[in-house]
């Protein structure tokens, strides 16, 4: 077989070799990436709308970005998005930081624990849903039976349907989802730290603080760095959570970006102008990756 495919790629140099056997990938990528990216484009220019298909895919040139610009659902979803992003990013590292220095310490059933905790990760996000939402019910939710026990509520309360605790409800789930990815990277990080370091400073006499504060930090600043960077991003076009939870509610509470663009183009059947949040999302979301990592490449620099 081997010497099949000597023979057969004998007329070719290597860097066509290497185009025709990343030619398959790069098809793909234009198919399910490419494409729909240019179409969506397309759309925001048009007045096509799923539900009237008839009317075609009429011109209208920058009509439906102004429409977008001139709603205030627009700035609303913005800073909901930006809001949760920073806070399920900084809820998750701090989970995850707190459960990689508990792992990285001596402790009996270190092992145990360490695949107990990856539990949230790998369960899939319906699941995830579905499990909060049983415990934060309103009616029978098992949270509200607790703090009625221990005397902290005095009746159930209906969690989900505040526009605060919504809001804090699906951070804190999403955040629970994920921690476990920050806890994997931080724990391999913490376990390049040398010992010597480490036991050299608590021989000087340095608290264990000390040693968190100026050996620890400082040789992961740039795993850090990197890891909220990546999981900033990830949060800015979080959907699933959300939808499978809350809808964007109560009222448009929890309603970011990405819940818009669903209830644009599904629910009012606004095909072209949820084309038109999208493409505006994008940019956004591309001007923010550029800032952050930015910010990022300068942290690292000092």
């Amino acid at each position: 077989m081997a010497m099949f495919q000597v023979k057969r790629f004998r007329g070719l140099s290597d860097q066509q070799f290497a185009l025709v056997l990343v030619m398959p990938a790069v098809i793909l990528c234009f198919v399910v990436i490419v494409i729909p990216i240019l179409y969506n484009v397309y759309l925001s220019f048009t007045a096509y709308q799923i539900v009237d298909p008839e009317r075609g895919f009429a011109f209208v040139g920058l009509k439906n970005y102004a429409r977008v610009l001139r709603r205030t659902d627009f700035l609303s979803s913005f800073g909901k998005a930006m809001i949760f992003s920073v806070g399920a990013t900084l809820l998750e590292f701090i989970l995850g930081f707190a459960a990689a220095l508990l792992l990285n310490s001596q402790i009996r059933l270190r092992e145990l624990f360490r695949g107990i905790l990856v539990i949230p990760w790998v369960m899939p996000t319906v699941v995830v849903a579905y499990l909060w939402l049983w415990v934060l019910n309103g009616q029978f939710g098992i949270l509200n039976w607790l703090l009625v026990q221990i005397g902290v509520l005095s009746e159930f309360f209906n969690w989900l349907s505040d526009p605060i605790s919504a809001f804090a409800g699906v951070i804190f789930i999403n955040s629970w989802k994920t921690f476990p990815f920050h806890m994997v990277i931080l724990l391999a990080a913490l376990q390049t730290i040398p010992e010597e370091l480490l036991e050299a400073a608590n021989i000087d006499g340095a608290s264990a603080i000390q040693r968190f504060w100026r050996i620890t930090l400082p040789l992961m600043r740039y795993v850090i760095l990197a890891l909220l960077m990546f999981r900033f991003i990830l949060n800015l076009r979080n959907f699933d959570i959300i939808f499978m939870t809350t809808e964007g509610g109560p009222g448009i509470a929890t309603l970011t970006m990405p819940l818009w663009i669903y209830r644009v183009g599904f629910l009012e059947w606004d095909t072209s102008m949820a084309a038109a949040i999208a493409v505006l999302w994008a940019i956004v979301m591309a001007i923010v990756a550029g800032l952050v990592m930015r910010f990022g490449r300068l942290a690292g620099e000092d």
